[in-house]
C-alpha cells in the first residue's frame, strides 16, 4: 500500500499546485493592488512568479516521493541524486545568470531544470530500484479520499522523520536515540553554517552580488540570516518526530498559531506599523519560528515514547488482525480496510 499512498499523495499535490498557480500567474497585481507593493517590484517579482509555475508541479510530484524514499532508508540515495542535481543546478545558474546575464528570468528557468532533474532521477530509481512496495501504476490511488485528504491536511505543514519506522516496530529506546542523534547532528550543522555567515557576513553576499549597496544591506542582515539558518535547520527535524508520533493535527495547529497568528502579525506591525523595515519584518517571523521549536522541544522532553510505542503497536495488531478476519474479494472491500486504517492512524 505505500506505493499506493504515494500516488494518492502525487494526486493531492498536483491539485493543491493546479489551486495555487493562479495566485502566480496574477502575483503582479495581487503585490501591487492588494498588498501595496511597489509597482516596479510587483512587475519584476509577478514575471519570476509566472516562470516559476513548473517548479509548482514538480514539487508535487519530487515530495511524496522523497517520503516514499525515506520510509525505506533509501536516504542516502536521496542525498546522492540531490547532491547531482545541486551541482548542475548552480554550473547552469553560473552559466544562465551571471555570464550570458538573463537574470531573474534565467534563474526561474533553470530552477524548473533543475526540480525537473530532480523529479526524473527519483521517478527512474523508484521504477527500477527493486522495490516491493513500487508494483505501477494503480486505479486505486483513486479511492479512500476523503479519509487520506484529512490527513494530508493535518500533515501539510509538518514532513517525517525515521521515528515513525521505530515506533511502528515497537523499539521505543531506538525511537528515542533517533530523536536524540538527529536534533544533535542538525544543531550542530546549524551552529555551523550560522558561524559562517557571521565569521563572513562582508563576504559571503559578493557570492551573490557585486552592487555595493546590495552587499552591505545584506551583511547588516547577516544575524537575522544566521538565525533563520538556524530554524531552518532544526525545525523540520523536529516537524519529522511530530510526525513520526503521530501529532500532526496538534503540532499543526500549534504551527499555525505560533506562525501565522503571532509570527507574521507581529512582523507586519514591526516592519510597517514602527516601520522597522526588513528588520522588523524578519523579526516577527524568527519570534514565530522560535516559539514553535520552544513548544516542540518541550513536547518531545516530556513525552513518555515506551507510551508511544505501544499505541502504534497496538494500532498494528489492530491493522493486523482486520486483515486475517476480513478476507478481501474486490477493491470494495480493500477501500473499507484502508479507510479504516487511516482512521485508527488518526486516532
Amino acid at each position: 500500500m505505500l506505493g499506493i499512498y504515494m500516488q494518492r499523495s502525487w494526486l493531492l499535490s498536483i491539485a493543491t499546485a493546479l489551486l495555487l498557480t493562479p495566485i502566480y500567474v496574477l502575483a503582479s497585481p495581487i503585490f501591487h493592488t492588494l498588498l501595496g507593493q511597489e509597482k516596479q517590484i510587483s512587475e519584476l517579482a509577478g514575471r519570476f512568479a509566472v516562470w516559476m509555475v513548473p517548479q509548482l508541479f514538480f514539487f508535487a510530484l519530487n515530495f511524496p516521493m522523497q517520503k516514499f524514499l525515506q520510509a525505506q532508508s533509501r536516504v542516502w540515495v536521496l542525498a546522492g541524486i540531490s547532491s547531482a542535481v545541486l551541482s548542475v543546478h548552480v554550473l547552469l545558474n553560473w552559466v544562465f545568470v551571471s555570464k550570458l546575464g538573463y537574470g531573474i528570468i534565467g534563474a526561474a528557468v533553470v530552477g524548473d531544470v533543475s526540480w525537473f532533474l530532480l523529479v526524473v532521477a527519483q521517478v527512474v530509481y523508484m521504477v527500477w530500484g527493486s522495490f516491493d512496495s513500487w508494483t505501477g501504476f494503480s486505479t486505486k490511488a483513486f479511492s479512500s479520499f476523503p479519509a487520506f485528504a484529512k490527513l494530508s491536511l493535518a500533515s501539510a505543514v509538518l514532513s517525517c522523520v525515521r521515528v515513525a519506522n521505530e515506533l511502528g516496530a515497537g523499539n521505543h529506546e531506538a525511537a528515542k536515540l533517533s530523536i536524540a542523534v538527529t536534533i544533535c547532528a542538525s544543531t550542530v550543522v546549524g551552529v555551523t553554517f550560522s558561524t559562517v555567515v557571521l565569521a563572513s557576513k562582508n563576504e559571503f553576499p559578493k557570492l551573490f552580488s557585486s552592487d555595493a549597496e546590495v552587499i552591505r544591506e545584506a551583511g547588516n542582515l547577516a544575524y537575522f540570516s544566521a538565525a533563520v539558518i538556524f530554524l531552518d535547520i532544526i525545525m523540520p527535524v523536529l516537524h519529522g518526530v511530530a510526525v513520526g508520533a503521530g501529532w500532526q493535527s496538534q503540532v499543526a495547529v500549534v504551527n499555525i498559531v505560533c506562525y501565522y497568528i503571532v509570527g507574521l502579525p507581529l512582523a507586519a506591525m514591526l516592519g510597517y506599523t514602527f516601520e522597522f523595515g526588513v528588520k522588523g519584518i524578519w523579526s516577527g517571523m524568527v519570534v514565530g519560528c522560535v516559539l514553535q521549536m520552544a513548544f516542540l522541544l518541550f513536547v518531545i522532553h516530556t513525552t513518555n515514547w515506551e507510551t508511544e510505542a505501544s499505541k502504534s503497536e497496538a494500532r498494528m495488531k489492530d491493522w493486523g488482525e482486520i486483515s486475517e478476519t476480513q478476507p478481501i474479494v474486490g477493491d470494495t472491500e480493500e477501500n473499507e480496510l484502508e479507510e479504516s486504517s487511516f482512521e485508527g492512524r488518526q486516532s
